[in-house]
């Protein structure tokens, strides 16, 4: 599942969400805060290189398609849990 996914190769080493508190992402050495659109950013960038992963593998329109759609910021916050 693509959440999973997403969590996996991007929240879990980055960023975490403290309710009461906000976004924090991992700098390399501590937590600082972090804002949601950063989150964004990052999911969305994630969500891009997946669909240049499928189309440079050939993948077909549907799955393109479904990807692409991912690129819309309701969608990515979605997915995020944002």
């Amino acid at each position: 599942m693509l959440a999973e996914r997403l969590v996996q190769d991007v929240m879990v080493d980055e960023f975490r969400y403290v309710h009461g508190i906000a976004w924090l992402e991992f700098d390399g050495r501590r937590c600082v805060e972090t804002g949601e659109e950063r989150v964004v950013e990052c999911v969305r960038t994630y969500t891009r290189e997946l669909l240049v992963e499928a189309s440079e593998s050939g993948a077909g329109p549907q799955r393109q398609n479904e990807l692409a759609k991912l690129q819309y910021t309701e969608r990515i916050r979605a997915v995020a849990g944002v």
